[in-house]
């Protein structure tokens, strides 16, 4: 792989040279009173000889523009932009000279909506550098649709059923509107709380971190993010909407947000109070304080990895019947010439009653296997506060400061009943346990990153320090009362546990990057990065029996009694070299060196010391390939390190489940892991077709992944903790051979016969995971195939549907019975139909078609799930609506799923809402004042010239003035 990589990259710089000498047309776009650049303004070039073709362009956040792979000869120029006059003149090209036309100049419309000119079809989407920038004037929606609604209709863009959003095959984590941060790192809130009709334009790109963005080397922390580019009529006023609906069994709906926007200066406010499964929290506002500590990250690529990271606690929307209450805060300003602040509070309460039923195949040989059946009855409730902001402040116009905390807190109590057993293939019952747990839990994250940026006269020769930190604590109290049944010859074993454990458990972590860059002629440039970072972690368990006679749980068991505590350092020096052929052609490489150390101290039950020392080269590289103004091609490579946890290290035993008992490694060692990922986009902006591919590699050495032991007979743990037969002991180890390949790919085009754009999708993915078995190595082999296909209605605004299929096929294997069969299949159908008639009246319905097949008989029945409304719009300006919603029309709902892993198969279903019906009423306001006149824009830290950041998207905020030449 690493010679196909260096080979295909000398390729291409040499086929670079050949794009040396382009002829294009630029130029600067201003306001005509304010002499302010206008950006995202569309510039059209038509050529006389054939006025068919059409090549476009977008202002910049300099109000600049520039259309390459020209030839000579007469043009006509059109240029538009909301809430001012078009432009049009005829501009001809010499040969092989390309044209600056300086400064031109737009007037203000007295009337800006009406008189606005748009020459020419607006282009769905346009290629900005590594941006994918979507307008949303080429997407129909209803009036009172949301931003998730209208990236839902665009190519290459997914939102999932559970509200998250995939871009050109990756998790969307961030959304920003007009470039800065809106409620944290919550596309969902951010997404549903924006109305359509405020969107301009719906920009796709990798954001870098801060300092990456300003040294233009890429560190590997990028993000795939959405920038909601607002219209600039809709930048000035209040808007947003209020809600309340009542229906049967008691099921209710309020809430509402309310966005006030004054230029720079914007307030929002949501709400929320539902028992509809409406679920509007982040991944930040659950921290899985079930669950154990995070990571120690580790580093690579040429940039220090944060560790620690929330992301090792988080779940997903929860299973189940939730009833949630949120309020949430929203704002941004910039203060003075000098600070942009923006900043962001979440209040969520959820309390979730969840019946689930759980079917697994455990590999225990090659030749046995092992059955277990768990039903799970269980309520919770969860409080959270989410903290968020960013200040960035331009002390002068070469050195600025941006200060980025966050504090998450959360309270979660649960209690759950548990039945579940092992059985034979034949059905013989091996054991079974009844288990009642109860537990408190609370917990905080904290970070903080302060960067400092420093810009030399030289141009190219830069220096920042970005200073970090990382705190989270975890405080549980956990119940148990479990009766076990074990089937033996010759006779069975009966034994009950009344339990109580204490948990206190934190993670601390502070860290320092400072890189270096320095201009090498006038297309080069070198960086220099140091990185360290050092973790500390304790986990202090206490587990107490029952004492009959005290009536308290006082007797200290040591077998389950543990303190353990973690250090780890880790220092890192690299170097990378980027070198620019041409403007079309980029590449970086760049080699480090890291060495860390990993010590773990046991204290109780007995003192036991294991130190770890690792060094590792890690190596990194990319490449950009701009083919003219609609195809880019991005290569990239790096190396990276992930320590294990500390509840990874801990060796103390959890017996939650009596028959399926965990425990730590304190031997485990370091991930090592290389990454490939290459992403295509094309453009087809005469024929309004769109193409998206990504493909991402990762292999793993040292893989933290588990060994699970099935006892053949009785046994007797470490510190007495007995494991009877027929019951499972689950460890983490390290093994080599983990892989993972992930494609994707969208093809987007227009349907002109029915008014509609068609987006054909297909994914290949494919795993192999590592674990042992019986200390047997076993790899669970997942290769998935997928070909989503969707039709959504450019018709008009009172006519909008969404028509889609989405078939799946896992074939799934396992090394060490190949022969099992696993396989299976999935078929997903949907429709959409929104349809505003006759006076107001609207009619929408949702049909959501699923078939399982393979999953064996009780999981393989398909379900309808049908949601249909009837509505009638009122007032003079339609913004009232009150309407008629019948959910789960057919009561066929229903919630499967299939989990594979190293170890087993897993199917299982959960609860799932019932039918019922709700009347809403739903008020939308709409206060809009008018465009604002625009101010200077606020000066940008300078870039090596000619050598833009490859991640794309809107420059970095705050930022400062380039520095004058020497």
């Amino acid at each position: 792989m690493k010679k196909f990589f260096i080979t295909t990259v000398m390729m291409l710089l040499s086929l670079g040279e050949l794009w040396a000498q382009q002829i294009s047309v630029s130029g600067s776009l201003q306001d005509g009173q304010t002499r302010t650049p206008l950006i995202g303004a569309t510039v059209v070039l038509i050529p006389q000889r054939d006025t068919s073709q059409k090549l476009f362009g977008l202002t910049d956040a300099q109000g600049h523009f520039q259309i390459g792979n020209l030839t000579s000869g007469s043009y006509r120029l059109n240029i538009s932009y909301l809430g001012y006059q078009s432009l049009q003149r005829t501009i001809a090209i010499e040969k092989n000279q390309s044209l600056n036309l300086g400064v031109l100049y737009l007037q203000p419309t007295k009337t800006m909506l009406q008189e606005v000119k748009v020459v020419g079809q607006v282009p769905p989407s346009q290629m900005k550098g590594d941006t994918v920038e979507y307008n949303a004037q080429a997407y129909k929606t209803n009036p009172n649709s949301t931003a998730e609604d209208l990236v839902g209709k665009m190519p290459g863009i997914i939102v999932n059923n559970d509200g998250s959003v995939t871009a050109h095959g990756e998790t969307v984590q961030k959304v920003l509107v007009d470039g800065k941060p809106f409620f944290g790192n919550d596309p969902t809130t951010a997404l549903r709380n924006l109305p359509a009709e405020i969107v301009d334009k719906v920009e796709v790109f990798d954001k870098m971190s801060d300092q990456a963005q300003f040294t233009g080397f890429d560190d590997g922390n990028t993000q795939k993010t959405i920038n909601i580019v607002t219209r600039a009529d809709r930048r000035n006023g209040q808007f947003g909407k209020l809600y309340a609906g009542y229906g049967t069994d008691s099921r209710y709906s309020l809430g509402g947000n309310i966005n006030f926007f004054n230029g720079d200066r914007r307030i929002s406010v949501i709400g929320m109070s539902n028992n509809v499964n409406q679920q509007n929290f982040a991944f930040q506002d659950l921290l899985g304080v079930t669950g154990g500590g995070g990571g120690f990250g580790g580093g690579g690529g040429g940039g220090y990895r944060g560790a620690g990271g929330i992301g090792n606690f988080l779940v997903g929307q929860q299973n189940g019947i939730v009833t949630t209450n949120s309020i949430g805060l929203n704002y941004s300003d910039d203060w003075g010439k000098k600070i942009t602040v923006t900043g962001s509070y979440f209040f969520n309460t959820s309390h979730n009653n969840n019946q689930q039923t759980i079917d697994r195949t455990y590999f225990v040989s090659q030749n046995a296997n092992q059955l277990y059946h768990e039903n799970d009855l269980s309520s919770s409730t969860n409080y959270n506060h989410r903290f968020n902001l960013r200040m960035e402040y331009q002390i002068n116009d070469k050195n600025s400061l941006i200060f980025t905390p966050s504090l998450n807190t959360q309270e979660y109590n649960s209690s759950s009943s548990v039945a579940g057993a092992y059985y034979t293939p034949d059905s013989v019952m091996i054991s079974q346990t009844n288990t009642q747990h109860n537990s408190h839990n609370t917990g905080y994250n904290f970070s903080d990153n302060l960067l400092w940026r420093h810009a030399f006269n030289k141009k190219g020769r830069t220096l920042s320090v970005n200073l970090s930190t990382s705190l989270s604590e975890k405080n549980a109290t956990n119940m148990l009362l479990a009766n076990n049944s074990y089937f033996k010859d010759p006779s069975n074993i009966f034994d009950t546990t009344n339990q109580q454990s204490v948990l206190h458990s934190h993670t601390n972590q502070i860290g320092a990057t400072l890189d270096y860059t320095e201009p090498i002629g006038q297309k080069s440039q070198l960086l220099l990065t140091y990185n360290t970072s050092y973790t500390t972690g304790e986990s202090d368990k206490n587990t107490y029996q029952f004492d009959p006679i005290k009536q308290e749980y006082a007797n200290l068991d040591t077998g389950l009694t543990n303190n353990y505590k973690s250090y780890y350092t880790a220092n890192q020096f690299g170097a990378s070299y980027r070198y620019r052929a041409n403007n079309n052609l980029f590449f970086t490489a760049g080699l480090s060196y890291q060495i860390a150390n990993l010590e773990g101290d046991r204290t109780f039950p007995m003192n036991t010391t294991i130190k770890r020392n690792f060094y590792n080269l890690l190596g990194n590289a990319m490449m950009r390939y701009k083919i003219g103004n609609t195809k880019n091609l991005r290569v990239f490579f790096r190396t990276s390190t992930n320590a294990p946890s500390i509840s990874q290290l801990q060796d103390v035993v959890d017996n939650s489940n009596p028959l399926q008992l965990t425990t730590g490694n304190p031997n485990l060692q370091q991930e090592t892991t290389q990454s490939l990922f290459v992403r295509y986009s094309a453009v087809n902006t005469d024929k309004n077709k769109m193409f998206f591919a990504f493909l991402g590699v990762q292999q793993t050495q040292n893989n933290i992944t588990n060994a699970t032991i099935t006892a053949t007979q009785d046994s007797v743990l470490a510190h007495g903790v007995i494991l009877n037969k027929g019951s499972q002991l689950t460890y983490p180890v390290n093994l080599n051979g983990y892989w993972s390949i992930r494609s994707f790919a969208t093809l987007g085009l227009p349907l002109k016969f029915m008014k509609s754009n068609l987006n054909l999708s297909g994914g290949i993915n494919f795993s192999r995971t590592p674990g042992l078995v019986n200390n047997q190595k076993n790899y669970a082999n997942n290769f998935g195939v997928t070909f989503p296909i969707v039709i959504s209605s450019n018709i008009s605004e009172n006519l909008d549907f969404t028509l889609s299929y989405t078939p799946n096929y896992n074939i799934v294997k396992n090394s060490i019975q190949p022969n099992l069969n696993s396989n299976y299949f999935s078929n997903a159908a949907g429709a959409r139909i929104n349809w505003i008639f006759w006076k107001g009246f609207e009619l929408d319905n949702n049909i959501t078609y699923q078939k399982y097949s393979g999953l064996g008989e009780t999981y393989d029945k398909p379900y309808l799930l049908w949601n249909i409304s009837f509505g009638k719009h009122f007032f003079k300006q339609q913004n009232g609506e009150l309407q008629l919603t019948v959910f789960d029309l057919l009561k066929q709902n229903r919630s499967i799923n299939r989990n594979v892993t190293e170890t087993y198969i897993e199917n299982s279903t959960t609860s799932v809402l019932q039918q019922y019906f709700l009347l809403t009423f739903t008020y939308n306001l709409r206060n809009f004042k008018g465009v604002l006149p625009q101010q200077p824009p606020r000066d940008r830290m300078f870039m090596f010239p000619g050598i833009p950041p490859p991640g794309g998207g809107p420059p970095p905020g705050g930022g400062m003035m380039r520095p004058p030449d020497d």
